[in-house]
């Protein structure tokens, strides 16, 4: 079934070039976290900034899921394997 599932979806995002959109979303997900010292964009953070609608922002956030990219946590984005160093504050 999981097979069957990947191949679905790999077929819908090459047979309409939405694959590039889907990595797109990754990286601007990432970019996000980096430049706020590592919180994750909302959902419509993320559709706003990649000018995409919320539907398709969630259908991206769970074909992430899927590919291990993403990490869903009560109802935040995680990326796994990153690490965030605290910025350091002067006092």
């Amino acid at each position: 079934m999981t097979d069957m599932l990947n191949e679905i979806d790999l077929t819908y995002y090459t047979r309409k070039g939405k694959l590039r959109s889907l990595f797109r979303t990754f990286g601007w997900i990432a970019e996000y976290a980096k430049a706020n010292n590592g919180p994750t964009p909302t959902v419509s953070e993320i559709a706003y900034g990649r000018k995409l609608s919320r539907v398709t922002v969630y259908r991206h956030l769970d074909d992430l899921e899927l590919r291990g990219l993403i990490e869903m946590r009560n109802g935040k984005i995680i990326i796994p394997d990153s690490t965030w160093i605290p910025p350091q504050i002067a006092f």
